[in-house]
């Protein structure tokens, strides 16, 4: 990916905002990448935006917040852009040279697709490449589904130390899919991803998993080890073994941690440590969701 690309720093600096968190999804192939990243601004700072780099690319923009006064220029001449709600989408085309006059707070989240990564995703998914999508930057669209796919990823950029690589790959890639699918203009026949990992890919895959129980290793490598794009990959590994990659990694290190807390006196903030948790709390937070109870429940349970 062009390192200076509309996400991250870059994006943030062209819209004039203090600061952003980014995630970088790197694919199957070493040249394609997409981001995610959540620009926030809470006050009205009432300054002029700068144009990003022109590339094929495209950023979907989701509103976190209402937008009621936008204000934006498409290639140096002023357009009619009107109020966004929370829950808006907006498709920019980063072919064309965009500047704002921002004079509201904004919250958001912008997913950075450039040409050949959607290209790619588009052959995975056995749709036909697009150059043009079906969504007005200048008006947006309510879409539910973007929406959550992008509320899932809040806690992420919350605990950015917490974040699951593997889920926000997921998530990422789920979204650039689906706005493939809904927003460009697509006529072939899906391709049949029916395949399952082979016992010798299973086993491979588990191990690099295993070995990188903080969540550190990305799903783009786990599908080179396997050939496949992260797609391929996500549907195999699930059908081969019946959870996603980012779930079969958290019952992991829950093992772990069970393993600890049973042979062990160690206390919960090491045995998180130990077991890729970022904190205690964190490890509280997910064994409560897998097992039902909580850690210090759980050894209490196994020595009475």
């Amino acid at each position: 990916m062009n390192a200076r690309g509309a996400y991250g720093a870059n994006l943030a600096s062209a819209l004039n905002a203090q600061a952003a968190r980014s995630f970088l999804t790197r694919t199957s192939l070493k040249r394609s990448s997409i981001a995610v990243t959540q620009i926030r601004c809470d006050i009205a700072d009432n300054v002029l935006t700068a144009p990003v780099e022109n590339e094929d690319a495209i950023l979907v923009m989701l509103q976190l917040r209402d937008w009621p006064k936008r204000i934006l220029w498409r290639d140096g001449r002023p357009v009619e852009a009107r109020p966004l709600a929370a829950g808006a989408v907006s498709i920019f085309d980063l072919r064309t040279r965009w500047v704002g006059h921002r004079v509201c707070p904004i919250h958001q989240l912008n997913f950075y697709l450039p040409r050949h990564s959607l290209d790619e995703i588009a052959d995975t998914e056995g749709l036909a490449h697009v150059q043009h999508f079906n969504n007005d930057p200048l008006v947006g669209a309510s879409d539910h589904v973007i929406w959550n796919l992008g509320k899932s990823l809040l806690q992420a950029f919350d605990r950015p130390n917490e974040a699951n690589q593997l889920f926000v790959d997921h998530v990422t890639a789920a979204t650039a899919a689906y706005v493939l699918r809904k927003y460009g203009i697509v006529s072939s026949v899906p391709r049949l991803i029916g395949a399952k990992l082979s016992l010798g890919q299973q086993k491979k895959v588990k191990e690099m998993i295993a070995a990188n129980l903080d969540g550190a290793i990305s799903t783009a490598s786990l599908a080179a080890e396997c050939s496949l794009t992260i797609s391929e990959f996500n549907i195999a590994f699930e059908r081969s073994v019946g959870v996603r990659p980012d779930i079969w990694l958290a019952e992991r290190r829950i093992e772990r941690a069970m393993f600890l807390l049973r042979s062990t006196g160690s206390s919960l903030t090491e045995i998180a440590a130990e077991s890729g948790f970022y904190d205690g709390r964190h490890l509280s937070r997910v064994f409560w969701k897998i097992v039902g109870v909580s850690p210090e429940e759980w050894r209490h349970l196994l020595r009475h």
